[in-house]
């Protein structure tokens, strides 16, 4: 139902678009996920303005290949890495809700 309704909202890159179809009022969250290469940001931080460094923050991040192998090679161990890990995908958000009544 989700894809039928997403085929008939104008579609954006960011963003909410609403439109009211008979009685119905759909409103479409479309986000897009950003990825920082890590590695490329270090390799040239101290070259960075300071202005450019303010947009990153520094955080843990997995590096999949590895988590992989864990997984395949030690159960045990991946257990305690998952409970660190939280996978789901992005998508967008479809809300559908009754149009109120014009007085």
């Amino acid at each position: 139902i989700e894809e039928e309704i997403l085929s008939m909202i104008q579609t954006r890159d960011e963003g909410t678009t609403s439109e009211t179809m008979g009685s119905l009022k759909l409103s479409v969250t479309f986000k897009m996920d950003r990825k920082v290469d890590a590695n490329g940001v270090q390799e040239v931080w101290n070259m960075l303005p300071p202005l450019v460094q303010e947009a990153f923050i520094w955080k843990p991040d997995l590096v999949l290949r590895h988590a992989r192998a864990i997984e395949s090679a030690n159960p045990e161990a991946y257990k305690i890495l998952a409970q660190f890990i939280t996978v789901k995908p992005a998508r967008p958000s479809v809300k559908v809700e009754q149009k109120q009544e014009e007085e």
